[in-house]
């Protein structure tokens, strides 16, 4: 539920293909899906080793056992002892800042003793609460090949990327590195922008005109970049 420093403490479950998910997040997911599938997503928080652990870590955090004392009673409710002991210790040692999951931790746990709509509704408020209040940074890696184009920005010529349209949006990369002439040395920029060739065809529900950001993008390496973001929480996404 949350990342920081190292530690994470997280109820998670294992799907059938082998890939973890938050239990809460995919119960939200199911809650935006309507009656039915709500509840199908109260099924799958009160599965017994999803409350097991609610229970767990209420009672490391707020009662009288030690995170050590629990994972001896309980061995099953962290594969990793380590990683459990030091985040539950972190929780105690920083109850104050950590009251938003502390806060859902109890909401899941009153959820466990009740496994009704409203307390399965609770927990999914209070995890919105707190995604409304974060920022998520993620990367990702790619390879692009470049080729000189001579008559490239009025005869100054770049490095522009080669692509050919991709993907129902016909979507062709148009990057390119330009040189900064204003330099005594030999320093390039990097600008990033992919344009679409079939604006009416669709993706995700939506025109590829409207759906995919064309707008250019300019790495250079004498101007910082500094954004202004309303982030209580930053979280890391391999997404």
């Amino acid at each position: 539920m949350h990342q920081d420093g190292g530690w994470a403490v997280e109820l998670r479950l294992h799907s059938d293909d082998g890939e973890e998910e938050s239990e809460t997040r995919r119960s939200r997911r199911q809650a935006q899906r309507g009656p039915k599938a709500i509840s199908i997503g109260i099924k799958g928080m009160a599965k017994p080793q999803t409350c097991q652990s609610a229970r767990a870590l209420v009672d490391a955090t707020k009662g009288p056992l030690s995170a050590e004392e629990l994972l001896d009673q309980n061995p099953s409710l962290a594969p990793d002892r380590d990683q459990f002991i030091k985040g539950v210790t972190e929780l105690r040692v920083r109850y104050g800042e950590h009251s938003d999951e502390i806060a859902t931790i109890e909401a899941l746990n009153d959820f466990c003793r009740t496994k009704d709509e409203e307390g399965f509704l609770n927990v999914i408020r209070r995890e919105h609460e707190r995604d409304v209040r974060s920022c998520r940074v993620s990367s990702h890696g790619f390879k692009q090949t470049f080729s000189w184009v001579e008559s490239f920005g009025s005869g100054k010529g770049a490095w522009v990327v080669v692509s050919q349209p991709q993907g129902p949006c016909g979507t062709v990369e148009l990057s390119r590195f330009e040189s900064d002439e204003g330099s005594t040395f030999k320093f390039w920029r990097y600008v990033a922008r992919k344009a679409v060739t079939n604006p009416e065809g669709m993706i995700l529900d939506q025109k590829c005109a409207s759906a995919l950001d064309q707008n250019e993008y300019v790495y250079d390496w004498k101007t910082s970049r500094n954004s202004r973001l309303g982030c209580e929480f930053v979280e890391f996404s391999p997404l």
